[in-house]
């Protein structure tokens, strides 16, 4: 866009045959500008509030869903794929969803043994029973950032109790990739400085397979093929979260360097007396 404005140049021997000099005041020059561009300031304004609409949506706060499952439970299969459906599609707007599939071992004296058990997630449910009043520990089992727990399957619910705790204030945690050490991998956790941790914080890292797939055999569900994604391997406590500026921890994984393309490892905040997940991430992918 540019802009003429008449200037009459005045020869000094014949200034007497020459107009007066035709000049445009600073004040003058916007008016003119101001006159052109006010029919565009609406169309700016609407774009502008589009573009914070959808940076608003891009914000995405990391939610912790743990299913507390097995094999042998033939209720267990819809919240399998409930998880799965969440991890892959991230349905919840503002929430990042974090997945972990826990499976408990009481059911593997029921006619099958799930391959995938372990008695460390059984003491886990139980000490989230406890503290969210849950009277029988129970699959499936959805339990929301340490704070809710609500029947595994249930979409709807699911997504209320993620949307919920997405609204919460999270204390910013990374967890970056370092090179390994022999043929172990190795990876560094981050808790920013200045957030409020309660001295009761403890750092979890979980190791977790992407996806299995089990034949069952036996039991309720004889006779499926049954897929589970983020199967936790290890969950281990790395030491506590609160200290005099940023806390980071480097850890040795028990796994290959070339395994991590098939597993994803996830590191949360947990304070031990609430079990409220007060913040996670997982390892770029």
């Amino acid at each position: 866009m540019s802009f003429h404005y008449p200037v009459t140049v005045l020869d000094p021997l014949r200034a007497s045959a020459r107009p007066a000099v035709t000049i445009c005041s600073i004040r003058q020059i916007r008016r003119r500008l101001l006159d052109r561009l006010s029919p565009l300031l609406p169309l700016a304004c609407c774009a502008l509030a589009a573009q914070t609409a959808i940076s608003a949506e891009m914000v995405r706060h990391p939610v912790l869903v743990e299913l507390f499952t097995s094999e042998g439970c033939s209720s267990c299969p819809p919240a399998d794929q409930l998880l799965a459906t969440l991890d892959r599609t991230q349905p919840v707007a503002g929430a990042d969803i974090l997945v972990l599939s826990e499976h408990v071992d009481y059911w593997d004296s029921l006619g099958w043994k799930d391959p995938n058990s372990s008695p460390v997630f059984t003491l886990r449910q139980e000490i989230y029973a406890r503290k969210l009043r849950v009277e029988d520990p129970y699959t499936p089992e959805l339990v929301v950032d340490g704070r809710q727990e609500l029947v595994g399957g249930r979409a709807e619910d699911a997504s209320s109790a993620i949307a919920k705790a997405a609204r919460l204030e999270k204390i910013p945690v990374h967890v970056v990739a370092l090179p390994p050490i022999g043929n172990r991998a190795r990876v560094a956790v981050t808790v920013e400085a200045g957030a409020s941790i309660p001295h009761s914080a403890k750092i979890y890292i979980a190791v977790a397979a992407n996806e299995t797939r089990s034949n069952v055999g036996r039991g309720e569900n004889a006779g499926r093929q049954l897929t589970h994604v983020g199967v936790v391997r290890t969950l281990d406590d790395v030491g506590p979260a609160a200290g005099e500026g940023a806390v980071r921890k480097e850890i040795t994984l028990k796994v290959r360097p070339e395994e991590l393309q098939n597993v994803r490892v996830v590191a949360f905040i947990q304070d031990s007396r609430s079990l409220a997940v007060l913040g996670a991430a997982a390892l770029a992918r």
